[in-house]
């Protein structure tokens, strides 16, 4: 495929300069059986479409939402959405005011990784004003109990807790995972926890698959263990 510029070169050499197939050939040193193929056809150069978002008629509604409320939550601004006519989805609407929630100076948050690094080690040792965490984060709710986590519970919940406030600040997942040591998944795990259930599903103990104390042949084969006679077992008692 060629460039439109190597497009525009073959029909002057051609059309204006009167340049033999050959001459042409050698010059832009493109095949001569390119250079039929689109001296035939002109329009074989492919125009690429770019691609539509479906928040793209939304944005500025957007950036007028967060203008007016910097802490305006992401499901708020959603259902103002829905209400205009928009049916993208919240992953769309989230990443996107990740770009234009910008720190006090106008820099966009970091999204480099010692940055990044740097404003989760200053979280973790409570090193962060108020003022410049309810400016990043004063979108995100139950704020007061996550931030209050990271410095005093212990590490597998602040682990969940960073994972969720660094998302919500900006920060890549692949610095999250590098810097608290933990895989993609259960990153993604923490984050799809906390969207669906907050504060509450995030830190709650999950269920596992069955559980000894309640399964009902583990009760009766240990009923059966505690009142069968020692004979059955080969013990025999003296007295």
């Amino acid at each position: 495929m060629l460039t439109p510029k190597q497009i525009a070169a073959i029909n002057r050499l051609r059309s204006k300069c009167k340049w033999p197939l050959g001459r042409i050939e050698r010059h832009l040193q493109i095949s001569r059986k390119t250079i039929k193929k689109y001296l035939l056809s002109p329009t074989r150069c492919r125009i690429r479409v770019s691609r539509t978002c479906k928040l793209d008629p939304f944005k500025t509604a957007v950036a007028e939402m967060v203008q007016q409320d910097p802490s305006l939550p992401t499901r708020s601004i959603l259902q103002q959405l829905r209400l205009l006519g928009y049916q993208g989805g919240i992953t769309t609407l989230r990443n996107h005011l990740r770009i234009i929630r910008t720190a006090p100076s106008g820099s966009v948050r970091c999204n480099g990784r010692r940055e990044a690094f740097e404003w989760m080690h200053r979280l973790i040792q409570g090193a962060i004003p108020e003022i410049e965490i309810r400016t990043d984060l004063g979108h995100v709710a139950e704020l007061d109990k996550l931030v209050s986590v990271v410095t005093e519970e212990r590490p597998s919940m602040r682990n969940r807790t960073i994972t969720v406030l660094a998302r919500e600040r900006g920060i890549a997942q692949s610095h999250v995972c590098s810097f608290l040591f933990i895989d993609r998944k259960t990153a993604a795990r923490y984050c799809n926890d906390y969207e669906h259930g907050g504060t509450a599903q995030l830190f709650g103990r999950k269920p596992s698959g069955r559980q000894k104390s309640t399964d009902k042949r583990i009760k009766e084969a240990v009923f059966a263990l505690l009142h069968s006679p020692p004979s059955t077992y080969g013990i025999n008692r003296t007295t």
